[in-house]
């Protein structure tokens, strides 16, 4: 029993250490992003969308929707007419979801959480809010 709560103990530690850990992450997160802002000055935030998606019965596993075409930029979608008829915005598009994508869904879970819209912004704020879908 004994080393049954020692194990016990050494789990929570190391959760309690995750979760320091994935704080640190999401503070220093828009660093990350720091040179994208930096090269497409007109940016001023992006935004996604990360959860398990909702299906009756199916088992589904968790995605960060950061594909081109599932991200917000200064609160303009892909398909939105500034954005589809212009192949250099479509560009910083690719640019971010690139970028964003090169980090593995585990991180961004439990950095962001899992059912959760995510704005970034120039100025380094970040808003994370419960999204339902």
């Amino acid at each position: 029993m004994e080393l049954i709560e020692q194990f016990k103990n050494e789990l929570a530690a190391f959760e309690q250490k995750r979760k320091e850990m994935a704080k640190g992450l999401q503070t220093n997160f828009p660093t990350l992003l720091a040179p994208l802002f930096e090269k497409h000055t007109w940016v001023n935030s992006v935004q996604w969308k990360q959860y398990e998606p909702w299906n009756d019965g199916d088992e589904t596993e968790f995605e960060v929707r950061v594909d081109s075409d599932q991200l917000t930029i200064n609160e303009m979608e892909w398909y939105d007419d500034a954005v589809y008829n212009d192949e250099s915005k479509k560009d910083v598009f690719k640019e971010f979801s690139e970028l964003l994508s090169s980090i593995p869904d585990e991180i961004m879970k439990d950095v962001f959480g899992e059912s959760n819209e995510v704005e970034v912004f120039r100025t380094g704020e970040i808003r994370v809010t419960e999204y339902g879908n």
